[in-house]
């Protein structure tokens, strides 16, 4: 072999191993990874403080707005005097609904219900799914123990499905057990709510979630129209 033919060999780089490719990887990825691994964790604590605040922000409305039964053995919140009454129909199965109870209810409560402008009012409704009406007579056995807005949004959060899971909830929103389950297992508002059903079909009502505000209706979870016809509302009453 000449002397020129081995320097040519020589100028070729040698392949680099296994373990330095995977050394290199690590040294050029590993900073970006943490920080991506960082941010995904603020990201998620964010989310869940937030969470977290309407969580209790819901409870503190709940505790703070007086509240009762309409003559049809609906459950409220507010002033019976106030200018503007919202009907609100709901289905445990929507989850427009769902959206609706946990991200933006609390709000409308503190800006309106809580200022004594509305009366918050919720008609018993379900679809007629065998889940949905289970979930919604539930609802109506913690209205009995006066706890019907704690337990639905409780019921929006954890979404429920067997009567194990609604016991539990019971629990978790201060019900006394034993009642709850006498009043879940022997149906004991499954006649009214089916008529309080066919009242929402006759009242044009067919889609979850509505909210007739006086006498007018909105569809949807749409808080910022529901806001804007509040308003008119309150414009047309004088205030």
């Amino acid at each position: 072999m000449t002397r020129r033919k081995m320097k040519a060999r020589k100028r070729i780089p040698r392949e680099p191993t296994r373990a330095h490719k995977e050394q290199t990887l690590r040294r050029y990825l590993l900073p970006g990874g943490i920080a991506l691994v960082l941010i995904a964790s603020v990201v998620v604590v964010a989310v869940l403080v937030a969470n977290r605040g309407k969580e209790e922000k819901a409870a503190m409305m709940y505790r703070s707005i007086a509240g009762g039964f309409t003559e049809e053995g609906f459950p409220f919140l507010g002033s019976p005097d106030a200018p503007v009454t919202l009907v609100e129909f709901t289905d445990f199965n929507c989850s427009h609904c769902r959206a609706y109870n946990l991200e933006h209810e609390a709000s409308i409560l503190e800006e309106f219900v809580a200022t004594g402008k509305v009366r918050y009012i919720v008609h018993y409704y379900s679809s007629g799914s065998p889940h949905s009406m289970q979930a919604t007579e539930a609802a109506m056995c913690a209205a009995d123990q006066q706890k019907y807005f704690q337990f639905q949004h409780a019921l929006f959060e954890e979404s429920a499905t067997s009567r194990e899971e609604f016991l539990a909830l019971a629990r978790k929103v201060g019900l006394n057990e034993r009642e709850f389950a006498a009043c879940w297992d022997s149906e004991r508002h499954r006649e009214a709510l089916l008529k309080h059903m066919q009242a929402a079909a006759e009242a044009g009502i067919y889609s979850t979630p509505t909210f007739k505000i006086n006498d007018r209706l909105v569809v949807g979870n749409r808080p910022e129209v529901i806001r804007q016809v509040i308003q008119e509302e309150l414009a047309l009453a004088g205030y």
